[in-house]
């Protein structure tokens, strides 16, 4: 037990000034971080719940929160979301399962962020510049949840996500991967 202990705390030294060390770097962050539109949580029960859902996934909006809670939906299932947010900003959700057996579950999904076109102001024109530009987010992800046991299950979701602004643009691919404990 002392050894156990002796190593948690070495541990966290060791995490703690690591952390201190990478702090005095560069602290100018901007531009550091991407696709902040998936943090946008969906579905009214989750969001009620503060969005404090991933444990409890059980619906078609397993797709966005955990994966593995598709196993726990047991008919096709189709949901479109769509979400106005100030500034014309526009957020969507789309989803649709399909449970093959009584035990698996295949999923699709599209998130988008939108917003209209904005224009172009500079110093010389404040008033614009009669050219315009536009943002938008896309997420596309296709998942697959199996139920291992009665009582675990587990889901992969493989994502594209793009964002554009103006004429710029950026792309990649993500997975997630969700567990879930199944009370039967």
């Amino acid at each position: 037990m002392k050894q156990f202990l002796l190593v948690l705390v070495c541990l966290l030294v060791l995490n703690t000034w690591s952390d201190n060390l990478r702090a005095q770097g560069n602290s100018n962050k901007s531009g550091t971080t991407a696709a902040q539109f998936l943090k946008i949580g969906v579905g009214a029960r989750a969001m009620g719940m503060g969005g404090s859902f991933v444990a409890h996934a059980d619906d078609i909006y397993s797709l966005y929160w955990n994966p593995a809670g598709l196993t726990k939906v047991e008919a096709v299932t189709i949901s479109a979301v769509q979400t106005q947010w100030f500034a014309d900003i526009s957020h969507n959700f789309f989803g649709f399962v399909l449970p093959v057996d009584g035990s698996s579950a295949i999923g699709a999904q599209v998130i988008t962020l939108n917003m209209d076109e904005i224009e172009i102001t500079t110093i010389d024109d404040p008033h614009g510049t009669n050219e315009f530009y536009d943002a938008s987010d896309l997420a596309i992800g296709l998942s697959y949840a199996k139920r291992l046991t009665n009582y675990f299950a587990l889901g992969v979701t493989g994502k594209y996500i793009q964002q554009k602004i103006y004429n710029e643009s950026a792309s990649t691919f993500a997975f997630d991967i969700g567990l879930s404990l199944i009370h039967i």
